[in-house]
């Protein structure tokens, strides 16, 4: 498959608009890779659950690690379901999460915003 490679940088202390090139809603093959920082200081994401809350004009979607995101070399990599963003401005919530290993309770550690929109 041939993917539409895309790579942003989140600040967990502000919203960034990305401009994503060549998406088109109801397409497959577009990946993202998310680097996700505190200030000047890189987050490493090896062994934590990140999710993706993609708010559109066809309602929410929620991805995680079942249906297209994991985690490589520290970054989230995300391969955009097809259904869960709309032509037009869609806004998009990274949650990263931790597990207590005493516990099924996981814990919100990190969260960063973005917005693209898809032709």
């Amino acid at each position: 498959m041939l993917y539409k490679e895309h790579a942003i940088t989140l600040d967990i202390k502000r919203p960034t608009k990305v401009a994503l090139q060549g998406i088109v809603a109801g397409e497959t093959g577009n990946r993202i890779t998310v680097t996700l920082k505190n200030g000047d200081e890189f987050i490493p994401l090896t062994g934590l659950r990140v999710c993706l809350r993609v708010r559109s004009d066809i309602g929410e979607r929620m991805q995680n690690e079942e249906n297209g995101i994991s985690v490589e070399n520290d970054k989230a990599v995300i391969l955009l379901s097809p259904n869960s963003f709309a032509e037009g401005m869609n806004r998009a919530r990274l949650m990263v999460y931790s597990s207590d290993e005493n516990s099924t309770d996981e814990i919100l550690i990190y969260s960063a915003e973005f917005q693209f929109d898809a032709a």
